[in-house]
């Protein structure tokens, strides 16, 4: 019979006494295979193999095996807990067996509440929290930065200088890269992005993708989306980008890029709200939601106007069934929004004019000796976009210089030019095949010619125009110095401009790549000259196709009308900054190309004595005989006086030495054959050695004996 006393706290004793015996052997090695472990091989402390022990003889044959322990003599709680709770304060006492049999009857457990009270009593052991709370000393607070594997920087990383590399000597050892302290880059080192290491044919590739990442998304949405006639099955499934490319056939990728902005904006928003069902066609309802949802979200007129933009794209030039036949998408209410929008516009701020002073200093740089001449190259490029009255992108992709310059009783005058059929209105004139002609006189607002200086920079930073066949007119420099493969951004032109400029003025206004084309078109504005000539000169249409197809040289009259403006601005004679009351006034100086003579060719005599001094003379005459000693850049000059130059024999680098003896020039190399002595030297102000120039001259006891004899002769 079963014992009527028993109950489910006395299996918990029970299985309290089974637990200080143990688990028998077959038990403990079935609960060590099902424990579970870490990835890093330890227990799991909450794992299985911690679970309280249960009566072995809980599936017993014989229930009534289990009920002849005498625990209804036994304390209620264990004794562990009885010997620090008081029983009579913690539990209600066991009734006895003629009390439980008076209040009620327990039957005989069967084999599904058996299952059931082991089923409770485990899942009552395995939510137990672990009471193995143990901290490892390295988890600690305070010791964890200590033993962490990847402990945060705790000391500031070392910038390392510069390395230039030293002349080599006529030696065969290698040359040494050593610090140099005095290696100071130009303006590019702040404006250009470095990381960007790709050619102009990967960054435009770059761009082309991005835009058609876009339009993926708005193609994949169904076919209905698809323009009509192509199958853009295959291409959706096997996401081919390039298989998208013919539909939008030679429209410019930033064209591209934006309506496709516009458009996944307008799917990411559709896709809220009508899940997976495809935006084509369009119902008036929805285009009116979308454009409510633009309102009260505060959109700029920009995003209004960009979305009808996108929508007329996917019509016209796509072919995508945009909506219901009769049945126009763009209704009254979205025509009064775009209305309110475009009340609420902030007013136009227009790219700032650079002033004539402005123009001065960057034609001034072409010549001047301190600064870098990678920035020298840019300012060149910087004026040829301006007196071409160009846009930056319009000089990515350039070829066919011709330099057009004529000498006449030593007055110089004259063009450079060049092609491009990388413009903006490109794809309107593909179909003739005609290339846009970037023309600028050689003449800016002061003296001397900056075109001629330009030439002879560009061949000294080793891109001659004779080289340049469809290339970027301004390379990206990299930190070295050298030129990478891609053109530098209208946002790096925009900053490069801003930071030459700041040299002038530090607080100039900003100004932007844009300003080259507003400036020289403003002046011929204010000037007076016609609408016609000053359309032509900014590369835009003047609607008299066949007058233009058969002029052949639409430019020749207008550039002339640009040469009358800026001599008249060399003159002072017009003051394009000045107000409208004073911008026309009497001349205040005679024009500097009436004035400026080139330099004449000199040819010196090679003596018949073969010293070094002679055989550098005789370099010399040839370097100037083989250059064309057209502007000041080209013409021989000397050092500073009590001083002697040197030649690297392969880089035609000039160094200088103070007269008194030395074993090293000024900029601490050291003088050995490499080198030969020379008395002058063309295009000085390129090959002078900037280290030299800007250290001291007087190194040693001899030279600083000079330097005093000559002071007290004086």
């Amino acid at each position: 019979m079963i014992n009527p006393s028993f109950t489910s706290l006395d299996v918990l004793a029970r299985s309290s006494d089974e637990a200080k015996r143990g688990p028998s052997r077959p038990e403990l090695h079935a609960r060590l295979k099902r424990a579970k472990f870490r990835d890093d091989g330890e227990d799991s402390i909450d794992s299985e193999a911690v679970m309280l022990p249960l009566p072995a003889d809980l599936d017993s044959a014989d229930p009534g095996q289990i009920f002849d322990t005498g625990f209804e003599h036994e304390s209620p709680c264990s004794p562990s807990v009885a010997g620090t709770i008081e029983a009579s304060d913690a539990f209600d006492p066991i009734p006895r067996a003629s009390d439980q049999m008076s209040s009620s009857q327990v039957g005989l457990l069967g084999p599904n509440d058996m299952n059931n009270l082991r089923s409770m009593i485990e899942d009552s052991c395995l939510k137990t929290q672990p009471s193995f709370k143990f901290v490892m000393p390295w988890d600690r607070p305070g010791l964890a930065n200590i033993f962490n594997r990847k402990r945060p920087s705790l000391m500031p990383k070392p910038v390392l200088q510069l390395l230039e590399p030293t002349v080599s000597s006529a030696s065969d050892q290698p040359s040494a890269l050593i610090p140099s302290a005095s290696v100071k880059r130009g303006c590019y080192s702040d404006v250009i992005n470095f990381n960007l290491d790709l050619s102009q044919a990967e960054v435009e590739e770059k761009v082309n993708r991005q835009a058609l990442e876009k339009w993926y998304v708005v193609f994949a949405t169904g076919p209905e989306a698809w323009p009509r006639g192509f199958d853009l099955h295959v291409a959706v499934r096997d996401k081919k980008l390039d298989d998208m490319k013919l539909v939008f056939g030679n429209r410019s990728i930033n064209t591209i890029l934006r309506r496709g902005q516009s458009m996944i904006q307008f799917v990411s928003w559709y896709k809220s709200r009508f899940f997976h069902l495809c935006l084509f066609p369009m119902t008036p309802e929805a285009v009116e939601e979308y454009v409510q949802f633009l309102h009260e979200t505060n959109r700029s007129a920009s995003v209004f106007h960009g979305f009808v933009e996108a929508l007329s794209f996917c019509e016209h030039v796509l072919g995508i069934q945009v909506g219901f036949e009769n049945q126009p998408l763009i209704t009254h209410k979205v025509q009064r929004i775009l209305e309110i929008k475009d009340f609420e516009r902030k007013e136009k701020t227009q790219a700032r004019l650079l002033t004539v002073a402005e123009v001065e200093f960057l034609e001034i740089s072409l010549v001047d000796e301190k600064m870098d001449l990678i920035d020298r190259v840019a300012c060149g490029c910087i004026l040829f976009c301006l007196y071409s009255r160009s846009r930056w992108s319009d000089l990515k992709r350039v070829y066919g210089f011709v330099q057009d310059v004529v000498e006449k009783d030593g007055k110089i005058s004259g063009y450079i030019e060049c092609r491009t059929r990388s413009h903006k209105t490109a794809r309107l004139v593909s179909r003739s095949g005609a290339a846009m002609p970037l023309v600028a006189p050689v003449w800016g607002v002061t003296s001397p010619p900056w075109g001629l200086a330009l030439s002879r920079l560009l061949k000294a930073a080793d891109r001659p125009v004779e080289v340049i066949d469809h290339q970027p007119l301004l390379m990206a420099p990299k930190p070295d110095g050298t030129w990478s493969h891609r053109a530098v951004t209208t946002t790096e032109a925009g900053k490069w401009l801003r930071k030459l400029l700041g040299r002038m003025n530090p607080e100039a206004e900003y100004a932007t790549a844009h300003s080259l084309k507003s400036t020289p078109l403003s002046w011929c504005a204010k000037w007076g000259l016609d609408p016609e000539v000053r359309l032509i000169l900014g590369h835009h249409k003047t609607g008299k196709s066949s007058a233009e197809c058969y002029g052949r040289d639409n430019l020749a009259k207008p550039l002339r009308d640009f040469d009358l403006v800026l001599q008249q601005i060399r003159t002072k004679a017009f003051v394009p900054d000045s107000t409208r009351s004073g911008m026309i006034q009497e001349p205040e100086r005679n024009d500097p190309s009436d004035t400026f003579r080139a330099p004449p060719e000199t040819e010196e005599a090679v003596p018949e004595s073969s010293s070094s001094d002679d055989m550098s003379d005789e370099s010399d005459s040839s370097d100037s005989g083989d250059a064309d000693a057209t502007d000041a850049v080209v013409a021989p000059k000397t050092w500073d006086p009590d001083t002697i130059m040197f030649r690297n024999k392969k880089s035609k680098v000039v160094h200088v030495v103070a007269v008194g003896g030395a074993q090293t020039f000024s900029c601490g190399i050291k003088i050995t054959g490499d080198f030969e002595k020379i008395a002058e030297s063309p295009f000085l102000e390129l090959r002078k050695c900037r280290r030299c120039a800007q250290s001291r001259p007087l190194k040693t006891a001899g030279q600083v004996a000079a330097a005093l004899d000559k002071l007290r002769k004086s």
